[in-house]
């Protein structure tokens, strides 16, 4: 019947219908829901067919001769739509694969774009404006309750659509909403699900290495956010969160002392971030149970709560079985006194049980010097400790090309570093290493961006079926490193130092120089 009256614009009767079902409560209201949504034979719902009608009745109009059958503002069908929406009509029911809002979308916006954007799978009534560059259609599903970050059959969003056709005053509105944890951190309504599934893909690498049989022998969780900078209860030491969520190793390392006790007693994390892991320190020395004291003012007295805890680990036995070592970039930046973030892992910020080992460098620091002292200060003690399980925070923003500038390490850096881990990893733990991505941020240019290449540099070592059964040694380490370096320095030297004299050289254009003047 609804069909019906919108077809014959009926729509003072319509109405009537419609607004015979406010108010109404329990099995009658669910079965006018169920009326205001009922499809016809073709499968459209009256929301679609109001939608097509109003579209119909504007097309005509606007090519010229009256319509009769038509109110000349169009007012009739849109006084119908808000009634559907408001009697409950579903906005998502699809018909013949695309839902009311995609009609919507299409009777509005400029044909050839919307049938663009509309080409390609998953894209939504969002998509669809913003591609034709429509502001007040944008404005108006974004109120609606529009999905910002739904993305289309390509990976993009509506504010990548519309940046793609060159509309960037729509891009920006178009963005998911933003919110602030602190000046670094900013989130989005989907953020704690993406540290939850980051957090999650960790434990699941775990279980997949601890596993009888094996399901894996290593494991790379391509994550984001990263999780380093979190603290047992988020940000620490008065710093940012530096753009974590969760503190993502420690979660996993916690959960292999806890769940897969049979196969990892002892567990390591070693992280060669730029930045000092100082959120997976916390973590890991938060072992020992802490106290915690929150202070709460009311009715002009102070109430304070205190308690003990040791999270996130199942036991506070554990102590000396964690350990955390991390290699990263410290001092002043910038030569204006301010230390680089986030201040700490400084040399003397170092503990026994839990086992803490901090190798602060310089920053950019050349890749020679960063080697020597991850090799000393890291790996001989990571050794000696002979952890059960591996986690590395493999962060990739101490790349020369990096936009933060700190590091200077190149690719080859990171297949060495990951390289000697996992050797490491098959001398004490049967191989079992599971490496989580923390930072790095230059992507523009896709695989060939340093990121990319960096981590791909990681993952090929971690594949590399050579390092397999092949136990790390102390010796063998130092004797890689020195060669590695050696050759990395011929390869620099585009010709022998002896083709020129360059002290005669410089002496020569001084001599030059003081007898011009």
């Amino acid at each position: 019947m609804l069909h019906r009256k919108l077809v014959l614009r009926n729509d003072a009767e319509l109405e009537r219908v419609l607004e015979s079902g406010r108010g109404l409560e329990g099995p009658s209201a669910d079965h006018f829901i169920e009326r205001v949504n009922r499809p016809d034979s073709t499968g459209a719902t009256p929301l679609h067919a109001a939608i097509s009608s109003a579209a119909i009745a504007a097309t005509v109009k606007a090519a010229g001769p009256k319509d009769p059958w038509a109110p000349d503002s169009g007012e009739g069908q849109l006084r119908c739509l808000r009634l559907l929406l408001s009697s409950g009509a579903s906005v998502e029911r699809k018909y013949f694969g695309r839902t009311a809002l995609h009609l919507a979308a299409a009777a509005i916006l400029d044909t050839a774009a919307a049938a663009a954007a509309a080409a390609h799978a998953g894209s939504t009534a969002l998509h669809l404006a913003c591609a034709a560059g429509d502001s007040e259609v944008v404005r108006a599903l974004l109120a609606g309750g529009a999905s910002s970050s739904a993305r289309d059959g390509f990976g993009r969003s509506a504010a990548g659509v519309a940046a793609r056709c060159g509309f960037l005053d729509i891009a920006e509105p178009a963005k998911p909403a933003i919110g602030r944890v602190d000046t670094d951190t900013e989130v989005t309504a989907h953020s704690l699900v993406a540290a939850l599934h980051a957090a999650g893909g960790a434990v699941q690498a775990v279980a997949d290495v601890c596993a009888s049989p094996r399901r894996a022998r290593n494991a790379f969780c391509a994550v984001r956010p990263p999780g380093h900078h979190a603290g047992p209860r988020g940000a620490v030491g008065g710093q940012s969160a530096g753009f974590c969520l969760l503190s993502t190793a420690a979660i996993g390392a916690a959960y292999a002392l806890a769940c897969r006790r049979e196969v990892v007693r002892r567990v390591a994390i070693l992280d060669y971030d730029v930045h000092h892991g100082n959120g997976t320190q916390e973590c890991v020395r938060n072992v020992r149970p802490t106290e915690r004291v929150e202070s709460f003012s009311a009715a002009g007295a102070t109430l304070r709560l205190s308690r003990v805890e040791c999270k996130p680990w199942l036991s506070e036995e554990d102590g000396d079985n964690v350990f955390f070592g991390s290699i990263h970039g410290f001092g002043e930046e910038g030569g204006g006194g301010g230390q680089f973030y986030p201040g700490s892992g400084g040399p003397v910020d170092q503990s026994a049980e839990p086992s803490v080992i901090n190798s602060p460098v310089g920053l950019r620091t050349p890749s020679a010097q960063w080697r020597r002292f991850m090799s000393e200060k890291l790996l001989t003690p990571l050794a000696a400790f002979g952890p059960d399980l591996v986690i590395i925070s493999a962060g990739f923003d101490a790349h020369a090309h990096d936009p933060l500038e700190a590091g200077a390490l190149l690719d080859s850096d990171f297949e060495w570093m990951t390289a000697e881990l996992v050797g490491l990893a098959e001398r004490c733990c049967d191989g079992r290493l599971v490496s989580l991505l923390e930072g790095g941020y230059q992507t523009a240019g896709g695989p060939l961006a340093s990121l990319g290449r960096a981590a791909a540099a990681h993952v090929a070592a971690l594949m590399d079926p050579t390092l397999v059964g092949v136990p790390w040694d102390a010796r063998a380490c130092g004797e890689r490193l020195e060669s590695g370096i050696a050759a990395a320095a011929d390869r620099r030297s585009k010709r022998s130092r002896t083709d020129v004299d360059y002290t005669a050289l410089q002496a020569e254009i001084e001599a030059e120089e003081g007898g011009g003047a």
